[in-house]
């Protein structure tokens, strides 16, 4: 433990100003990084969210009987994979429809002379699904099967956005998917750098241990559990930074689109992403100096001292 330390110590008071460089730019890798989870986690979130909200609704034909609506909404009910089955008439439908547009609705709607022109129609939500695209599924599936009833005019579950929403998500996991791959690559060249300049000033040293015979763990120890140490500094700069950064950027969404209300699911990464941040910061340390170390013990100072 004694030589871990005096190896790391020795490290900083030589090559100071490189390992604050290194510090500072694995911690931006680092914080890019945390973004690229926190968008993916408010993406995953928000699917969840919009998953949970889905609901089939069905617009009846006008002047359907109603014992053709009460065997339709029995129908329903009697399938196990829907939860509830709500009937709205004309007039609540109406009412629905002047709630939500508030001061924006007409004053002609209100009068009582206003003909209606609402249909009446069914709110049908389904049981809860382990996936939001297993619930679409079931959605798209009750539509297929309520559209054939012949008191049905029209089915809706939002499948325009649906579709659209999709194929969005499919872009934006490709594309961090890419930055993670591009962050990973990213730090490793930062750590491997500073690790070789490292080895390059010990090359004496590192030499005198091969020849008397050092073991490879006792030569490439310390040099690897610099570059962790290395990692969990930038990690623990990028977590405060980030998360700091992240918490700002929310909230001025969530103040300045206020009208939009999903924007208030919205939520800086998670503390188990932080640690999952942290975790990879190590790794990029550990491994990066892995990398640069592990000709050591074979001959490997020598052999560069001769070219």
């Amino acid at each position: 433990m004694s030589n871990l330390i005096k190896h790391c110590v020795r490290s900083w008071r030589h090559h100071f100003s490189l390992q604050i460089a290194t510090v500072l730019v694995l911690s931006m890798v680092l914080i890019i990084l945390s973004f690229v989870f926190s968008v993916r986690q408010n993406l995953n979130q928000l699917n969840s969210v919009w998953g949970d909200n889905l609901e089939l609704t069905v617009y009846l034909k006008d002047k359907s009987s109603n014992d053709s609506l009460q065997n339709l909404v029995h129908d329903l009910r009697m399938n196990r994979q829907i939860a509830d089955v709500n009937v709205v008439n004309k007039e609540d439908a109406l009412k629905k429809f002047v709630s939500r547009m508030g001061s924006l609705a007409p004053d002609f709607i209100r009068s009582p002379e206003f003909d209606n022109p609402l249909p009446t129609s069914l709110e049908v939500k389904v049981k809860e699904q382990s996936e939001p695209k297993a619930k679409v599924a079931l959605l798209k599936g009750l539509a297929e099967e309520v559209q054939k009833n012949k008191i049905v005019d029209d089915v809706s579950y939002g499948q325009g956005w649906i579709e659209n929403w999709a194929g969005f998500l499919t872009s934006v996991q490709l594309l961090s998917a890419a930055a993670i791959a591009l962050t990973i690559f990213l730090g490793l060249l930062v750590i491997g750098n500073s690790v070789r300049v490292s080895l390059s000033q010990r090359r004496d040293e590192i030499e005198i241990m091969e020849l008397v015979g050092a073991t490879s763990r006792w030569i490439r120890t310390p040099f690897i559990v610099e570059g962790a140490m290395l990692g969990l500094f930038a990690s623990v700069l990028s977590c405060a930074i980030g998360s700091t950064l992240q918490t700002v950027a929310f909230d001025y969404l969530k103040s300045s689109l206020s009208f939009w209300s999903v924007l208030q699911e919205l939520s800086p990464l998670s503390p188990t992403g932080w640690l999952l941040v942290t975790f990879i910061g190590m790794c990029f340390g550990a491994f990066g100096a892995y990398v640069c170390v592990r000709n050591l013990n074979n001959g490997w100072s020598a052999a560069e001292r001769g070219q």
